[in-house]
């Protein structure tokens, strides 16, 4: 979650208006899937939040949700060829002990595919908060290498026909296409 200020309390504005009452929190400035690149600008006192920048927009995230990525682990990460998760929720079976799911649109470095899976590296955070990667494999109907084929656009759609309600993360809408246009 990118909060606009450094709080998990949630703000609703008047019921009445569109797009104000409840469940629009209003202090919800996107939502950050897993791998999302951030620069970080300032550490809150306490030191569980942190004030970041990404390509979506600036806020506040938990520091408890980020890991830190050194020069080496960046390059890494970056040569290899990436791939889009094409469905919600989609459980990363990392053999962490902290639980990692993907939402729609995340993307991920891929590490290798076995013609049918495709091995995907998850960024997760190791002792002290450092980056580090595990692997995670998901079906062709959980994620597919970029660029994403142009029927993309037809899966998002159908996707969020009808999607609504407080459980829904997905407070950016434009998230899960940037994958298309990313690659």
């Amino acid at each position: 979650d990118l909060r606009a200020i450094p709080t998990m309390d949630r703000r609703f504005g008047p019921p009445g208006k569109p797009g104000q009452g409840y469940p629009f929190d209003m202090l919800q400035m996107s939502a950050l899937w897993i791998g999302t690149p951030v620069l970080v600008d300032h550490i809150s006192r306490d030191g569980a939040w942190a004030l970041v920048e990404t390509a979506i927009a600036p806020g506040w995230v938990r520091t408890q949700d980020i890991a830190f990525a050194d020069p080496d682990f960046m390059a890494a990460y970056q040569s290899r060829p990436f791939g889009a998760v094409l469905a919600e929720n989609v459980a990363l079976d990392t053999g962490s002990p902290r639980p990692v799911s993907a939402g729609v649109g995340a993307v991920l470095p891929a590490e290798d595919s076995d013609g049918v899976r495709l091995k995907l590296a998850v960024p997760v955070a190791e002792q002290g908060g450092r980056a580090a990667t595990r692997s995670a494999w998901l079906t062709p109907g959980q994620a597919a290498l970029m660029p994403l084929a142009d029927d993309w656009i037809v899966r998002w759609a159908d996707f969020f026909d009808g999607v609504a309600g407080p459980d829904h993360k997905a407070t950016n809408a434009s998230l899960p296409i940037r994958p298309r246009y990313a690659g």
